[in-house]
């Protein structure tokens, strides 16, 4: 007995001198993560010329990384802080479906109702709307973007006098009608404000709120893009508050960090509510949205979220319970702002780097390698080494890269090759058609506008397109 109780406390002093060694390793690990992320962030912001981000990274419900970087208004440089709210622009959606999903829990409506049941002025051509085809994208509802300068009663007459694209169900065309009739229905269901109702999901002392451009909000960012020389100029974005349920909610960083906290904690939702909320909508032509959220797969792992007004984004990876939000408020250089988030989870979890930029890299070698080179084959082989690749998003990133360097033959290469590999694609068809009226094969730039228009209804760039091809070729 004496001699085993000697070698347990000898392995407690064993321990206790090891301890400080393992905690300074964790340390030492997690500083290097962070100096790799802060280092990436600042190297974007400065190659996309991006004017100031909010930054923070969630790992097993603790936050291990929050930064941040640059200027909130270059007029008065005033410095990005933790008072800096950011409009969220449609990165909204999210807190609305999980606003609905809670009417759900409390059996006030059901993703099967049709919206008729609710709403009782709407068209009858729209009776087989469901719920679910709203949060989904699937409604084949006319698009009321173009209505956001003018009255809810004006717009709503406007659009109720317009045809349905599709049959629910049918396909995913992302479309602001459908968060609209949600904030509608939160207001008839509720009996009461569509934003405080979403806003309660914040803690009481938060400055969460729904805002607009001319709204006067205190320690909100200025934003910019770019004009059309390039030059970085303030963007105003107005958006009325009856569109307010497809974009429009105005948050900090420390904001969506607690709410984050709260969706992980099921404590917004339950965990069988949310698994249904991030469950893929089953379309009966291609992919599309869960209801509400983005989905999307970094080397087979599957995150959830949504962007805003090429600005903002939010991510989340539930098998690695890992979140990654970012904030920004301009850029004067377009840019993905998913590929950004990408890059800093990868910095965490050697499972999520991103093997994107290898995949284009090798391409683009095989292109320019100025040997004849089979594009399918060479494409196919790669497709072999780097699996886990958007190849959809990708081909077309590529495709106008070559455009840009007036390089049309190989860019019309890669759209063609695109539309044959994403043939339910209106996006892939309608790049390839830009590629061919670029060239001046007017002809072949129809075929394919209207393959886009009829694959999504919605498209208005092919409908507007097909329209100066008709006057071109007189």
């Amino acid at each position: 007995m004496k001699h085993k109780s000697i070698n347990t406390l000898s392995l407690f002093l064993i321990i206790a001198l090891c301890l400080p060694a393992i905690i300074n390793c964790q340390s030492e690990i997690l500083k290097s993560q962070k100096e790799e992320i802060t280092t990436f962030i600042k190297e974007a912001m400065q190659d996309l010329e991006i004017t100031g981000a909010a930054v923070a990274v969630i790992k097993d419900n603790n936050l291990v990384y929050k930064n941040y970087i640059g200027t909130a208004d270059l007029e008065h440089n005033v410095p990005i802080s933790d008072t800096s709210l950011f409009r969220l622009h449609s990165l909204s959606k999210i807190f609305v479906s999980v606003g609905i999903f809670q009417l759900i829990e409390q059996g006030e409506i059901a993703l099967e109702d049709n919206i008729s049941e609710h709403l009782s002025d709407l068209p009858k051509k729209w009776n087989g709307v469901k719920i679910k085809h709203l949060l989904s994208h699937s409604s084949g509802l006319p698009d009321m973007r173009d209505e956001k300068s003018r009255s809810e009663d004006v717009a709503t007459k406007n659009i109720y006098g317009r045809d349905i694209q599709f049959p629910p169900g049918e396909r995913a065309s992302y479309n602001q009608t459908n968060f609209w009739l949600l904030n509608r229905l939160i207001r008839e269901i509720t009996n009461g404000s569509f934003e405080r109702y979403i806003t309660s999901q914040f803690e009481e002392d938060s400055e969460v709120c729904f805002s607009n451009s001319s709204d006067i909000v205190p320690n909100r960012v200025i934003e910019y893009k770019p004009d059309n020389e390039g030059r970085l100029k303030e963007f105003h974005f107005m958006v009325p508050e009856f569109m307010y349920g497809a974009i429009g909610i105005t948050m900090s960083l420390d904001d969506l960090i607690e709410w984050d906290k709260k969706l992980n904690e099921n404590s917004l939702i339950s965990e069988k509510s949310k698994k249904k909320m991030f469950s893929p909508f089953q379309y009966q032509v291609g992919t599309g949205f869960t209801y509400g959220w983005d989905k999307q797969t970094l080397n087979g792992i599957d995150s959830y979220g949504f962007n805003g007004g090429g600005l903002v984004n939010y991510r989340i990876f539930p098998s690695k319970d890992i979140s990654v939000i970012w904030f920004s408020n301009g850029y004067r250089i377009p840019h993905n702002v998913d590929n950004i988030t990408n890059r800093i989870v990868g910095c965490l979890d050697q499972d999520l780097v991103d093997t994107t930029p290898a995949f284009i890299s090798a391409l683009t070698e095989v292109i320019g390698s100025g040997k004849s080179v089979n594009l399918e084959d060479a494409y196919f082989n790669l497709k072999e080494k780097f699996p886990y690749v958007h190849y959809e998003n990708v081909l077309n990133r590529i495709g106008y890269k070559y455009m840009s360097k007036k390089d049309i033959n190989n860019a019309i290469a890669l759209f063609r090759l695109n539309v044959k590999e994403f043939p339910h694609s209106s996006n892939a068809y309608d790049s390839l058609a830009e590629g061919y009226y670029t060239d001046g094969q007017l002809e072949l730039s129809k075929i394919n506008y209207l393959k886009s228009l009829e694959l999504n209804p919605s498209n208005s760039n092919a409908a507007l397109m097909l329209k100066k091809i008709e006057k071109e070729k007189k």
